[in-house]
């Protein structure tokens, strides 16, 4: 089994000014700011803890002069796909804090697991057909459940658009807890990322604002994500190697 290393000073550092950042700057918007304002400033905050816990993979990859001779260092961590399970599989360790997530959030995760993709078809389209690598793929649009994304979409031939999405699957033991812990929060942080990536990237402020109910679910959601967080900073303790 693998040892944790201690934080570094400078990952003790980042901690203590993201917690500042988080008292001085996101907690004054609450109730003042847009929703959309509010979650990304908040998914600032989470942005950065994760990356606190990257920071041993952090490493000098090239240097690569630019067009006007300033040399540039090109420094870089691991990717954000791989950076997102790796501070869920963090956070799944708790069975305690799975226990209280699903207690104060129940309501809001079972909308997130029931919740169908809104995506503009054409009329009477029921399923999308698609190839990749010699694959045949079909998705039932009445079957999917999850967050669609804006910008990561392919208008097929037949006008059907293909799309991006991330779901959960909320299955539960007899305890009513999650059989799988790691893919419960692994799900759930893809799901809160989707929605930043749709503010960001797809454009969408004001369908965030509209959708009363997935704005605040996601906003408590993700402020007790970086609250555990901060208050648990061993969690961003690297594995040894």
């Amino acid at each position: 089994m693998k040892q944790k290393l201690p934080l570094s000073n400078y990952q003790l550092e980042r901690v203590n000014d993201i917690r500042n950042w988080y008292e001085d700057v996101y907690r004054p918007l609450d109730g003042r700011a847009p929703e959309s304002i509010r979650y990304m400033t908040l998914w600032a905050v989470f942005n950065a803890i994760y990356n606190v816990a990257d920071y041993p993979r952090v490493k000098l990859k090239s240097v690569n002069p630019d067009d006007d001779g300033f040399i540039k260092p090109y420094i870089r961590g691991r990717d954000e796909d791989t950076k997102l399970r790796y501070i869920s599989r963090r956070i799944a360790q708790d069975a305690q804090f799975t226990n209280s997530v699903l207690r104060e959030h129940r309501e809001f995760i079972t909308h997130l697991a029931q919740r169908t993709p809104e995506v503009r078809q054409p009329p009477g389209t029921q399923s999308i057909q698609f190839e990749h690598d010699g694959q045949s793929y079909t998705l039932e649009l009445s079957e999917l459940r999850g967050i669609a994304s804006l910008d990561n979409r392919v208008i097929l031939d037949n006008g059907a658009v293909l799309f991006q999405y991330h779901h959960l699957e909320l299955e539960v033991d007899g305890n009513n807890l999650p059989k799988d812990r790691q893919k419960f929060f692994r799900q759930l942080v893809f799901m809160l990322y989707q929605l930043r990536n749709n503010i960001v990237h797809g454009g969408s402020a004001a369908f965030f604002m509209r959708k009363t109910e997935l704005t605040i679910g996601a906003i408590k959601l993700l402020v007790t994500f970086v609250r555990y967080l901060l208050d648990h900073p061993e969690l961003l303790q690297p594995d040894g190697v």
